[in-house]
């Protein structure tokens, strides 16, 4: 891991306030217009003057006339998706108390011939709760929740999508662990500190 860590998932930071928007935050402002047919005519309408119901509604277009600031959260693009694709991002970072996040951004870089990841989530599953957030679910699973070569199922730890840049930028090794209490981020380990994890 970096010496120090400039980014926004630093030790201490909260992550669900850092998703929200800045409070002084300006939104872009947009005009629009609207397209409608009648007859095979297509013409364009402003909002304030639509056109009565004989009018098809066909397409609608929107021209930026004003660039806000501030309005991009320091935290963006960073959710966990279910394997059936459902956002579970809230449900994991509001539960109370302790939890682990594991990062595994993929198998491109990964550490090769070590298996320290292995029996560290054997570890750390039996004292809290623990998830895996992962731009590759069918690799990760296999690797973390089926026996090697035996393809039965040994564990039930939780796995989660999300996207390859935003996991490389929370975590700045793969794979990188969290100690988290609720939203904050309280402790971060590089693979190369798992022996530390548990001193």
């Amino acid at each position: 891991m970096p010496l120090r860590d400039c980014l926004p998932y630093k030790v201490g930071n909260n992550i669900l306030d850092l998703r929200k928007m800045p409070k002084d935050a300006v939104p872009d402002k947009y005009d629009y217009t609207f397209v409608y047919q009648k007859n095979g005519e297509k013409k364009e309408f402003t909002t304030s003057a639509l056109p009565d119901s004989t009018w098809q509604f066909v397409d609608r277009k929107q021209v930026l006339i004003q660039k806000g600031k501030n309005n991009v959260p320091l935290i963006n693009d960073f959710s966990f998706t279910t394997q059936s694709g459902n956002d579970t991002t809230e449900a994991v970072l509001t539960q109370q108390g302790e939890y682990y996040l594991l990062f595994v951004k993929d198998f491109v870089n990964y550490p090769s011939n070590w298996n320290r990841d292995l029996s560290l989530v054997n570890e750390l599953a039996l004292k809290k709760p623990l998830y895996i957030i992962t731009s590759n679910y069918d690799l990760t699973n296999k690797r973390f929740n089926f026996q090697e070569g035996s393809g039965l199922k040994k564990n039930l730890i939780p796995i989660f999508t999300c996207d390859a840049t935003a996991i490389k930028t929370a975590a700045r090794s793969n794979p990188t662990l969290y100690l988290m209490n609720g939203a904050v981020v309280k402790h971060k380990w590089g693979w190369a500190d798992f022996d530390n994890v548990l001193k």
